[in-house]
């Protein structure tokens, strides 16, 4: 008898859950609960899975240890460059963008050939202000030959151009992209998404935040008055990076 259709993990199916959570502008505790619990209840059966899981539902809890603690008990058993690509967003989602580019860097090392990876990197790379190392990523990616050039591609390119011709600085990128994780922990508030646009000759690092437009404006003005404290920052970062809060929420989701 030939055998049937393979059967997909249930850690996968709990996986494609809490990934399509982190795209939601809001966050619910309750579904959360109940994935941690099944992701427990798996742990015999598929521990490297279970732990994947229960890794991103601390990153959504902004519990970095137990992040960290779940993903490298999950890579331990199982390195697969799924789960460098996961360890590295969940670090993302906690705001440690420069732990999320580590991670990826440390998941190409092993897997070389994997494209998701190199894509995962450009963006942390770009998202941690590490603009001429996301541009030379780019030419690895185009290398390993995925069939199309990177989303965010063109936008690294320009900034490595930038930071290259001295109209801003690396350094200068960093700090600003640091005082936006201050002042948003401060206000106790989780990212949905961040990145950076091209505005002609400039570029707005923005995140969008889970939580109200009102909120995110207060936070912008705390930023610009941050930033009017530090006005040597202003001149490294040359008038030609900004950045802003967007709140991705409405009122019931405050």
């Amino acid at each position: 008898m030939a055998p049937g259709p393979a059967t997909m993990p249930k850690t996968n199916v709990l996986m494609r859950q809490v990934a399509a959570m982190a795209q939601s502008p809001a966050i619910d505790e309750t579904e959360v609960h109940r994935i941690a619990r099944k992701a427990h209840a798996l742990m015999q059966s598929d521990a490297s899975g279970a732990h994947a899981v229960l890794g991103i539902v601390s990153a959504f809890r902004g519990d970095e240890a137990a992040t960290k603690e779940h993903f490298r008990a999950a890579l331990q058993l199982q390195a697969q460059a799924a789960l460098w690509v996961n360890y590295s967003t969940s670090l993302t989602l906690l705001d440690d963008n420069q732990g999320a580019l580590d991670a990826a860097r440390e998941g190409m090392a092993r897997h070389r050939g994997e494209a998701a990876l190199a894509g995962r990197a450009i963006e942390a790379a770009i998202q941690s202000g590490n603009f001429g190392e996301a541009a030379e990523l780019v030419g690895h990616y185009d290398k390993l030959g995925p069939g199309r050039p990177h989303r965010f591609a063109n936008i690294a390119v320009k900034l490595a151009k930038a930071v290259a011709c001295g109209t801003m600085s690396e350094a200068g990128a960093q700090a600003l992209i640091e005082l936006l994780t201050t002042i948003q922990r401060r206000q106790g508030v989780r990212t949905l998404t961040s990145g950076v646009d091209v505005c002609e000759d400039s570029f707005l690092y923005e995140r969008g935040v889970r939580c109200t437009p009102v909120v995110a404006s207060s936070m912008n003005w705390s930023l610009a008055g941050a930033l009017a404290e530090r006005p040597g920052l202003s001149e490294a970062l040359g008038h030609t990076l900004t950045a802003g809060f967007v709140g991705v929420a409405d009122g019931s989701h405050a």
